[in-house]
């Protein structure tokens, strides 16, 4: 189901589940409904109703404009009888709206496609998911620092460092977002590797040297402690153990080359030395165009090392679908 078709579905169940409980609120309602009148320039209110006898029906009416609990109580049942009339009227034309609707996207049409069309890729028809497979498919060069380091396995088989980063690659794939992990890019000399590198729009070029700057070496990192994880120690790889990179230069920033979303999850908050290499690196992105406001997503863990899946999908939803 598209967004657009679960977005009725939802819509119909809320307005389901609404009339029901207005239904159930309006049967403890008192009688009647409320009347006004205006007597010397001042508004007095009455609640009217009818009563059945032996004589047939009697209309009564009482004054209850200090009753206040009462005058609301009558102000809300008349509020509820209005909700429940546009309930009725809408709920039936949700209902046939879902039953006809057939949203225009890319698996419906295609479906819809003559036969002569039925065996062409979905790429065949889409030249942007073209361009995305051609990106996600590219060889690019990914940190090779402490491979051992890299334990946990998402659900496609990829290894990553850290649980949260398998949280993250899941919720990428189940989206269809293409994405590098552990990608090597250099910043005025230096060598870092983003958690993941995501390609968030269509551009002229494809794979590694869409990110890479030039490398004019007037900034360089300290030196990795060695006590330190492996996550930390494998953003900083000194540019003469780095891998051919003269064909990786690139004429701007790497985030103003490209049309790339770059992600950093941060696990160890607790953990002083690496927070000092976190806020270095957020220097080091920043000096390349690479911004929270822009085009750095950032997440964390929290004291306990705990993480809630709803904000990684918040993120995705917010800034890349």
């Amino acid at each position: 189901m598209n967004q657009a078709d679960q977005y009725l579905a939802y819509l119909l169940a809320e307005y389901k589940k609404l009339q029901k409980a207005q239904r159930r609120e309006l049967r403890k309602l008192p009688p009647g409904k409320l009347l006004a009148r205006i007597e010397n320039g001042k508004k007095y209110y009455m609640q009217f109703w009818s009563e059945g006898s032996d004589d047939g029906t009697k209309q009564v009416r009482r004054g209850i404009t200090q009753n206040q609990p009462l005058l609301h109580a009558l102000a809300r049942k008349k509020y509820l009888q209005q909700s429940l009339k546009l309930l009725e009227k809408n709920i039936p034309a949700l209902e046939k709206l879902l039953a006809a609707h057939k949203a225009p996207t890319p698996d419906n049409i295609i479906k819809s496609l003559p036969k002569a069309y039925e065996e062409l890729p979905p790429e065949a028809f889409l030249p942007d998911l073209r361009v995305k497979q051609q990106w996600a498919d590219a060889e690019y060069q990914q940190n090779a620092y402490r491979q051992e380091a890299k334990i946990h396995i998402t659900a496609r088989g990829l290894k990553v460092r850290s649980k949260s980063e398998v949280i993250i690659a899941d919720e990428l794939d189940a989206y269809g977002i293409p994405y590098h992990y552990d990608e090597l890019i250099y910043i005025e000399n230096q060598t870092l590797s983003p958690d993941f590198i995501i390609l968030r729009s269509t551009g002229d070029t494809y794979g590694s040297s869409n990110h890479s700057s030039e490398k004019d070496g007037s900034y360089r990192a300290k030196s990795a402690d060695d006590s330190l994880s492996g996550h930390l120690s494998a953003d900083l790889i000194s540019p003469a153990d780095s891998p051919a990179q003269t064909d990786l230069n690139h004429s701007g920033h790497p985030a103003e080359a490209s049309g790339l979303m770059y992600w950093e999850h941060c696990g160890m908050v607790n953990d002083p030395a690496y927070m000092r290499h976190h806020k270095w690196k957020l220097k080091m992105y920043e000096k390349a165009g690479i911004v929270p406001w822009k085009n750095l997503i950032l997440t964390y863990d929290n004291e306990q090392g705990n993480i809630d899946a709803r904000i990684i999908d918040a993120e995705i939803k917010l800034k890349l679908l």
